[in-house]
Formats: structure tokens, sequence, C-alpha cells
């Protein structure tokens, strides 16, 4: 299956490339929504964020039931049910003409979304050969990153030019062309194991420590895109974008690397420098009074947010066996998503009782506190219970 250990396999590429196509779409919506339901549909900025937390909350609540049901009746049906679903969704906006109805879509489009994209990565972990799957995460996570560089770019020159309709259409066209490269992926064989089965939960156990470094890796991550815009503001630099994009560009370079490094020498060196940007880049976020610290910080941010991601996922694929990869993804996918959200709550707070300055310094304090806890509690967990083949 897994073609003498290559990386670059036809299964690989068709994944790979239908969840670009998958992404881009889901990009689309991130700027164009927000004006949709404002200047469309009438609404007023507090349903904005209700619409915004309905998709996630739904993608959040179904991802543990996904991998339980990844785990307990294979891969194939379930992730090519839900990404045509994700598709299809995309053509039901263009239809919405009340926020009641595009609510109840939002909670909708997101368990397909939740569904989707735990099937996926669980996926991808069944294709790559253990000693590539560092790398082949890695380079599969760039789907993500140049996807958050162009969905939003292409976003925003079609609703001037042919409006918000035309957008949902060929964000469900661009779907289906990902859909239908799902179809010619070659599943690898998967018998549901009975005893396992029983005992899966929707929880997997075994990476709850994997999951509580994801946990804070994205509370602080969730701090900085949420209010790095405002912030910019206060420091009266004129960013239009930029932060974001040279943050997406220390995530893909980083990610090419990074991965190569995780196969060859483990998590322990690799997770060491991840630790080190992120800390350092918030703590230069923190202090920022000029454009040199903002934009180094924005880089640093990226390496290390390049980093961590793939690598904790690699690692919690490398404790299971392919039996529980579904719960084991859908605990580490979790785990982020929780983060992201309390890291917007947590900022928000602290922000009001002091500066988003200060809250910055708080999440650089969090990192080195979690790097200590993978140095000396994480990473002896990870060795004793990985598994050589999984």
């Amino acid at each position: 299956m897994n073609e003498q250990n290559k990386l670059w396999t036809r299964n690989f590429l068709l994944l790979a490339i239908a969840n670009l196509l998958m992404a881009i779409s889901f990009y689309f919506l991130l700027p164009s929504l927000p004006t949709f339901i404002v200047n469309e549909l009438g609404q007023n900025k507090s349903n904005v964020g209700l619409a915004l937390a309905a998709y996630t909350l739904s993608a959040l609540l179904i991802r543990p039931l996904a991998g339980k049901m990844l785990d307990n009746y294979g891969r194939k049906a379930i992730f090519i049910l839900s990404f045509i679903i994700f598709s299809l969704s995309f053509g039901l906006y263009a239809l919405v003409g009340g926020f009641i109805v595009l609510l109840i879509l939002r909670l909708f489009h997101g368990l397909s979304w939740g569904i989707t994209t735990t099937g996926g990565s669980t996926l991808l972990i069944d294709i790559l050969a253990p000693e590539k799957r560092g790398e082949g995460i890695g380079i599969y996570g760039l789907s993500w990153t140049i996807a958050m560089a162009i969905g939003p770019v292409i976003a925003q020159s079609i609703v001037p030019m042919y409006g918000y309709q035309f957008l949902f259409v060929t964000g469900m066209v661009l779907a289906l062309f990902g859909f239908v490269l799902t179809l010619f992926i070659k599943y690898p064989e998967f018998k549901p194991n009975n005893s396992v089965k029983k005992a899966n939960g929707l929880i997997e156990k075994r990476v709850i420590s994997i999951a509580a470094l994801q946990l804070l890796f994205g509370i602080c991550y969730g701090a900085v895109v949420s209010y790095v815009t405002i912030y910019q503001q206060e420091l009266a630099i004129q960013d239009k974008g930029l932060f974001f994009i040279i943050l997406a560009a220390g995530i893909a370079i980083s990610r090419i690397s990074s991965g190569k490094i995780f196969d060859q020498q483990g998590p322990n060196r690799i997770l060491g420098f991840g630790f080190s940007f992120m800390a350092i880049g918030l703590l230069l976020l923190a202090l920022s009074n000029n454009y040199i610290f903002f934009y180094l910080s924005s880089i640093l941010l990226g390496f290390g947010a390049g980093v961590m991601m793939p690598t904790f996922q690699a690692m919690a694929n490398n404790m299971v066996d392919k039996y529980s990869r579904g719960a084991a993804n859908a605990t580490v996918i979790t785990a982020f998503d929780l983060g992201i959200g309390g890291g917007s709550i947590i900022v928000g707070l602290l922000s009001d009782w002091f500066s988003i300055s200060f809250s910055y310094i708080i999440c650089s304090i969090i990192m080195i506190f979690a790097f200590v806890i993978f140095k000396f509690k994480v990473i002896r967990t990870y060795e004793k219970n990985r598994l050589i083949e999984s």
C-alpha cells in the first residue's frame, strides 16, 4: 500500500489536492460571510459572531463521534459521504434568504466539516509509510497554508464583480472537484477489530498528553490570529494583511523541513525549536513598538506553528494502532479547536483588564510552561508508548 515507502504516491497526491480544493472553498467564507450577513441579510455584528460560532461549535462536537465512526466502520464511505455533503452545502448558501435558515445551514455545514477533516487526517496516516509520517503530515498541511493565503484573496475579488451567490456556487464547484478526486483514491483495506470496536471511546486516552500540549499551543495561536489585527491598529502599524502573509510563509517553510527532521530524529529536538520560536515570537509581539519587532514576530510564530501542528499529529498517530487513529486524530484536533476558542476568550478578558500586549506576554509564559511539561513528562510518555509499526 505504501508503494515501497515513497512519500509522493498517487493516493497521497489525490488526497492532498482534494484537501487543498476543500480548504480554499472553506477560506472563501471567512472574509465574505460576515459582510454577507450584514449587507445581504441585514443583521447586526452580534449575529455575525453567532453564525461563525455555530459552525465551529458543531464541528467541535462532532469530531469525537466522527473519530469513533472512522475506527469502527472504516474510512471510505464516511469520508466520501461527508465530503460531498460539505461540497453541496456551499450551493445552499446561495438560496438563503433569512438568518435562521443560515444559522441552521451553518450548524449542518459545520458537522460535515468536522467529519471530513477528521476523516482526511486519519486516511492520510493510513496512506503514509510510518517512516514518512512526519514529512507527509507536514506537506499535506501545506494545503491549509496555501488555502489560507489565496482563498480570502479570491473571495474578495469575486464578490465585488459577481456577487455572493456566484462566490457560493464557485466554492461548491471547487469542493466538488475535490470530492471527485477522492473517488479515485485506493483506500487501504480496513476490517474493524470487534474487540477494539467495543473498547473504543470518543476520546483516545493514550494521546491525552499530546492533546494537552496541542490545547496550550492552540490558546496562544488563537490569541494571535484573533487579536493581532486589533493590536496592530493600536500600534498604528498599517499592516493590510502583511502579518498573515509572513505568518503563512513561515508555516510553509517550517512544515517542509520539520517533518523530515521528525522522521529522522524524533520530536525532541524539533519541538524544542518549535516551543522556542513560539515563546520568543509572542514576547517580541508583546514588546512591538516598531515594524521590525512586529514582522519579526510573525515569521517566528509561523516557524513555531509550522513545526508544532504536524509534529503533535504525528506523535499522536505513532502512539496508536490503525483501529484507533480516528479517535486519536479527533482528540488532538478537538484540543486545538478548544485552544483557539479559549485563546480568543482569554485574550479578550485580559485585554479588557490589562492590554493585548500583556496577554501576549502571558501566552509566551504558557509556551515556556508547555515546553517544561513536554521535556519532563510528555516525551517520556511518548517514547514509552510509541509503536514501532503503527
